[in-house]
């Protein structure tokens, strides 16, 4: 039973009682005073119940704004109850919901629209909880960051070891350049807010590999096209220059004849290799579009590898190529995709070393996944520079190397739209793949 029943049922009882008791104690005195007793009794009863109505009135107010601030319930709305008093904390009651209701729908609003951008943002962007764990990642940063999703709950440290060395790096608020081993160079940042009065990180990362190559290729045929002006000038003249002064040799005598016409040739020679030097750097920017035809993959890894017996032998490389079926027809430029085999199958001899393997194969396509060529090595795999430098014009690991191999690996591999990675595993084992679409 309800207060309000209570309190109703006690006023009833008590006036009831209060007019028996008038009816037995006036019944000597005249009749107007028993009615006025009488008349007393009923309005005091109605005043209290009027004022018990008016009391829950207010008690029905505050239950009812509880039950809806309970549910959250910010739609609907309380109405007056014809108590000034009441009716004024009412209207404070209403305004503050119509507040909330429309932040609400702002907030909802925002939150749609930032989900939205999150989702078609180009750009990776990825939070984690104070423990390190993704807390969220948007579809870019499958691309960007090679994370497939679902990957909330998991340590970055576990899902993307490489970004989590990057992120203890970083501070808060810096960027840093990095190129992954599919020769894509991404622009990381990290970024810090508060949650709850504790600092969370986030990741935002970007995609430059075809903004930096293309600037990067545009620097590097103006620098080429410079030097070979400068450098072809200079052979050209020092040319003719040594040509005319073999003219003298014959009014040499004979002892010292010998060794002016050596030290000519020598300077004859070292200038033509200078030409083609600036000549191999030039090729790799001057490459034809690759004129694509059906081409026998395993036809063009068995010659690669025949070409380089000899390279393997001296290092005493063991070469294998595994599968006699399986590989298939790919449409390629012949000229320009068999020079990339054999220059990645150059690259694993010489990294293998004296008494290392290395092993060409071939996964199939399944599904959606294409085929794939693969070259393996047992080097000692890839140090942190060459890691962050892969792909880098004119960065070598190698004793007087140019850094253009993998360069012109990268501009044949991008012009016939392949995708490709250089990466090594824990024991050690570099893997190259060419992934044809």
């Amino acid at each position: 039973m309800s207060r309000r029943v209570r309190l109703t049922a006690y006023l009833v009882i008590a006036h009831a009682g209060a007019g028996v008791a008038a009816w037995y104690g006036l019944r000597g005195a005249s009749t107007w005073t028993w009615w006025l007793a009488e008349a007393v009794l009923v309005v005091s009863l109605l005043v209290g119940l009027k004022l018990v109505a008016d009391v829950f009135a207010a008690v029905r107010f505050v239950d009812e704004s509880q039950v809806l601030l309970a549910t959250s319930d910010v739609m609907s709305r309380v109405r007056a109850v014809g108590q000034p008093q009441i009716d004024r904390l009412i209207d404070l009651y209403n305004t503050m919901i119509d507040q909330l209701r429309a932040e609400r729908v702002g907030a909802r609003e925002q939150q749609h629209f930032l989900a939205q951008v999150l989702a078609e943002s180009p750009a990776a962007i990825l939070v984690l909880d104070f423990d390190g764990r993704i807390a969220h990642l948007n579809p870019a940063a499958t691309r960007v960051l090679g994370i497939t999703p679902p990957m909330s709950g998991q340590r970055l440290a576990d899902v993307a070891p490489w970004l989590d060395d990057l992120l203890r790096q970083l501070s808060p608020r810096s960027a840093r350049v990095v190129t992954r081993g599919t020769g894509r160079r991404v622009r990381v940042v990290a970024g810090a807010f508060v949650d709850r009065g504790f600092s969370r990180q986030f990741v935002l990362a970007e995609e430059l590999t075809e903004e930096m190559r293309q600037m990067e290729r545009a620097a590097h045929e103006k620098l080429i096209r410079v030097l070979s002006h400068e450098v072809n000038n200079t052979v050209g003249a020092s040319g003719s220059l040594l040509a005319s002064c073999l003219t003298y040799a014959p009014h040499l005598p004979a002892a010292d004849r010998k060794d002016f016409e050596h030290a000519i040739d020598i300077v004859r020679s070292r200038t033509a290799q200078l030409g083609t030097f600036l000549s191999g750097f030039a090729d790799v920017y001057r490459l034809p579009p690759p004129r694509l035809e059906p081409c026998d993959l395993r036809v063009m890894a068995a010659e690669a590898v025949a070409l380089l017996r000899g390279r393997a032998n001296a290092y005493a490389v063991s070469v294998r190529l595994d599968g006699e079926v399986g590989w298939p027809v790919v449409h390629v430029d012949r000229a320009q995709f068999g020079q990339v085999v054999l220059n990645v199958v150059k690259n694993a001899i010489e990294a293998a070393g004296q008494g290392g393997w290395v092993r060409l194969a071939c996964r199939p396509a399944t599904g959606a996944a294409a085929a794939s060529l693969i070259v393996e090595d047992s080097g000692p795999g890839l140090s942190p520079e060459a890691r962050a430098n892969l792909f880098t014009p004119f960065f070598s690991t190698k004793d007087g190397g140019q850094g253009v191999g993998l360069t012109f690996v990268q501009e044949v591999l991008s012009n016939h739209g392949c995708d490709f990675a250089l990466d090594a595993n824990a024991e050690g084992v570099t893997t190259f793949t060419i992934a044809f679409r």
